[in-house]
């Protein structure tokens, strides 16, 4: 029986702290393309804000993405800013177990027999939104899911996306108060959603092999007000997997009621040969037609990939222009159309970095990662600040 010991928090950054040395970035602000729910978002921060009765003061933002975004670094920094000013409601989305190269600030995984798959490995176009399910190998196989931070015992409310496989063999819960709960599908075939009051930390255990699949987990505080930031991402992604997804994905997404809805992919874009922009461009335009079909309320932000560099050339004393992406520019330039064609809004997160090969200064600064490609844990915090400054202006 094999142990498989899973600790996000040291997965891909060890020891991620808040940086003490603050450099000068520019200020990037948010573009509004007509967003038509830019004023309920509004409404809803005033009531966060004003602690009005649940839903209605709970603020949810849900970020799809790369590397970027896996790293929870960037949305960790933009869930800080805005749980500071406005109370914590929760954890939000998280993958079914812990994904090896990624990490979530807030929570911890111990699973014991039990296999993930990922839609960037096998196109089995029966993944749910995120990418990534969880499938027990042999009987009694356990999920424990604790805190990752210093949080006071609350009672969550969760929701977890589970598919049936054996008929009389659902997956089985007990909390932290040893409460317990069957998270029974009651006969639905495909994947359904089961909800729940537990406390953590929660084990889930599987009566036999390949008797369910997980495949993602909600949580959030029961009755308290405040914002969820949840990062839905996977390492070396292209928007284009959501085609690895189920072809009702965007059912997930409207279950979590996000508020702001940040599509926040096009560095391995710009690195795709051969890359076809008219075929980028319509199928980013389907993709938000597809998420304002089932989710007709939220905000949809899309946000442009940071600068990046090709570091063989770097070293060659090419021209700054020779020393991009091939595609950098043009994704950038396709986005922005996007996002004026279908009324979202746009943030260009190279401006931050001073623009075009910007990123050559800030790895020179300590906020650039040496690949030229990611950003330092310094680089991503001052990013999200950044952004949640441009937000702050954009909803006052």
């Amino acid at each position: 029986m094999k142990k498989l010991k899973q600790l996000i928090g040291i997965m891909l950054i060890v020891g991620f702290a808040l940086p003490t040395v603050v450099h000068a970035v520019e200020s990037s602000p948010i573009i509004n393309f007509h967003e038509p729910n830019l004023p309920k978002l509004k409404n809803k921060l005033v009531n966060v804000k004003n602690k009005v009765a649940p839903p209605d003061s709970v603020l949810r933002i849900t970020q799809l993405g790369d590397s970027h975004t896996a790293a929870d670094i960037f949305t960790g920094a933009l869930r800080q800013s805005f749980q500071q000013d406005y109370g914590s409601a929760g954890i939000g989305w998280i993958s079914p177990i812990n994904v090896y190269g990624q990490r979530n600030t807030q929570v911890y995984y111990n699973a014991l027999d039990w296999r993930l798959t990922s839609s960037r490995s096998t196109v089995a176009n029966d993944y749910p939104m995120g990418g990534f399910i969880a499938t027990p190998t042999v009987a009694n196989a356990q999920l424990t899911i604790n805190y990752n931070v210093d949080e006071k015992p609350s009672l969550w409310n969760a929701t977890f996306l589970v598919k049936q496989l054996k008929k009389g063999k659902p997956l089985k819960l007990v909390d932290g108060m040893n409460y317990e709960v069957v998270l029974d599908t009651k006969g639905q075939t495909g994947w359904q959603y089961v909800s729940a009051f537990v406390m953590l930390p929660l084990t889930i255990t599987a009566e036999s092999a390949e008797s369910a699949k997980l495949g993602g987990i909600w949580l959030e505080k029961n009755g308290a007000p405040g914002v969820v930031v949840s990062p839905v991402a996977l390492n070396g992604a292209k928007q284009s997997i959501w085609t690895h997804w189920r072809s009702d994905w965007t059912n997930d997404l409207a279950k979590i009621k996000s508020d702001l809805i940040i599509i926040a992919y096009g560095t391995n874009e710009a690195f795709e040969t051969p890359f076809n922009p008219v075929k980028y461009k319509q199928f980013l335009i389907d993709s938000i037609k597809a998420i304002r079909k089932k989710s007709p309320t939220s905000v949809i932000l899309i946000v442009s990939p940071p600068d990046s560099m090709l570091r063989n050339k770097i070293k060659r004393g090419a021209s700054c222009q020779a020393m991009q992406p091939p595609n950098l520019s043009i994704i950038r330039k396709v986005q922005k159309e996007v996002a004026k064609q279908q009324h979202t809004l746009y943030w260009d997160w190279s401006v931050v970095m001073g623009g075009m090969c910007g990123m050559r200064n800030w790895v020179a600064k300590g906020l650039g990662n040496k690949d030229h490609i990611h950003l330092t844990a310094s680089g991503y915090q001052q990013s999200a600040d950044q952004l949640y400054k441009s937000l702050s202006e954009l909803l006052r």
